[in-house]
């Protein structure tokens, strides 16, 4: 593994580290700095999907979820967790407002939708 993958791990681990001690913010905060910085791993993009998750923001969870399987087909968690909110609420819809921070690339302004 060389020296760039190493510390994408190491941050990866640490950002798990965070969401399993509750600190769901800080480890968004991080993985969005991840996610510009590496957009084609696909793990940042399913544990970003997670916090979002966490926070109740299930619109944006899906985006990320599905970014996840864009990059990697066969990330199975990405399916599992896009199936179980689908099963918990058939009815979901892809919400895509204008502007919208995630969709729009600009995760810094929606990632706290209670500023």
């Amino acid at each position: 593994m060389n020296r760039k993958n190493q510390q994408v791990e190491e941050l990866l681990s640490h950002v798990r580290t965070l969401g399993r001690q509750g600190e769901i913010m800080e480890a968004g905060r991080l993985l969005r700095k991840m996610v510009k910085d590496h957009p084609d791993h696909p793990e940042i993009p399913f544990l970003l999907g997670v916090c979002y998750s966490q926070i109740e923001r299930g619109d944006l969870a899906r985006v990320w979820w599905k970014k996840a399987l864009e990059l990697n087909p066969q990330h199975i968690r990405a399916y599992a967790y896009l199936k179980k909110m689908e099963e918990a609420d058939p009815t979901l819809i892809e919400i895509k407002e204008e502007g919208s921070g995630a969709i729009a690339g600009d995760l810094e302004n929606c990632w706290d939708p209670t500023k």
